[in-house]
């Protein structure tokens, strides 16, 4: 009996034994996967803070977005300029040119449709107005000191004291994006599928031309409607030399071999640019040099755009 006993109490000690050991190595593993991961998310984080601390507008890649935070530093009477842009507004660079050792970049904001609060021509009190063609221009010609400086509103609702210049989007922009070579399809779908449409003018020797830029989605390429909308010729893909206005994004369907158009955009003419009824897409150009301008977060991406504040480090 006691045998039997002894056996049993050193069985039990050897399962005590044996559980702990199971348990130390399920720890220690545990804790060399936790150090793994660890040390992963800090070389990623690492990675993130170098490259947030070395990039600016100056290296922004054609395509990227960035968002500007608005000013905090307003006098009381200039705080309704804030108003012209929302929080989220963001703008994707769509050219880049070398102007001796900085750049002029060229930035398309989303689909522009606001209200603003402010006074205007012979008005005693601020009123709501919704931001047309013409009150567009207007404000954009409108000068506001500050200091020793003067800024138009769109200019000083952003903390970033560049020297910002901003515009309608034009023909001319529409078609160098549509067309050029340096742009993914994939950015350019981004730029041009919007669902909202808005407007774009073109420079005239006497006057502008607006138009109004939208967006018309088809399943196919076969009905001859669809290619006289799109400024299709025949069986024709690429731009038509007197095509002046539109994009075409074209379905390359390997599998069945066949090419197609599911959208394509079109344009009719603006007459009355004091109308409430169409939005508009503003143009940012600004010229960056490399020691400013740092962006302080974001990844560039339409969903995660740069962050750019005041643009110093």
């Amino acid at each position: 009996m006691r045998e039997k006993n002894g056996f049993i109490a050193t069985s039990i000690l050897y399962s005590f034994f044996l559980v702990f050991i199971t348990l130390f190595v399920t720890l220690i593993a545990n804790y060399m996967h936790n150090q793994i991961l660890v040390k992963t998310m800090n070389d990623e984080v690492k990675k993130d803070l170098s490259d947030v601390d070395s990039k600016n507008l100056y290296n922004m890649r054609l395509g990227e977005y960035v968002r500007f935070v608005k000013s905090n530093s307003l006098e009381d009477e200039n705080a309704w300029v804030l108003d012209l842009f929302d929080d989220g507004m963001s703008w994707v660079l769509v050219d880049s040119k070398d102007v001796g050792n900085n750049k002029t970049l060229t930035l398309l904001s989303d689909v522009y449709s606001k209200t603003v609060t402010t006074k205007i021509g012979n008005e005693t009190t601020p009123k709501a107005h919704y931001i047309t063609v013409d009150l567009f221009n207007k404000l954009n010609e409108m000068k506001i000191t500050v200091g020793e400086a003067e800024k138009n509103p769109f200019n000083l609702a952003f903390m970033n004291d560049g020297d910002e210049e901003f515009s309608l989007a034009t023909t001319e922009l529409i078609n160098k994006v549509s067309r050029s070579n340096t742009l993914s399809d994939l950015s350019k779908n981004k730029i041009f599928n919007v669902t909202s449409p808005y407007v774009i003018y073109e420079h005239g020797e006497s006057e502008n031309k607006y138009y109004n830029y939208e967006l018309k989605g088809f399943a196919s390429d076969t009905n001859l409607d669809v290619k006289a909308l799109c400024g299709l010729k025949n069986d024709e893909y690429d731009y038509n030399d007197d095509n002046t206005l539109g994009y075409r994004h074209i379905v390359d369907d390997t599998i069945n071999n066949i090419k197609y158009i599911d959208y394509c955009t079109t344009t009719t003419e603006i007459t009355n640019t004091s109308s409430n009824e169409y939005n508009l897409r503003l143009v940012m150009t600004i010229e960056v040099a490399k020691d400013n301008n740092y962006i302080m977060g974001g990844h560039g991406s339409s969903i995660d755009p740069y962050l750019l504040t005041s643009g110093v480090k």
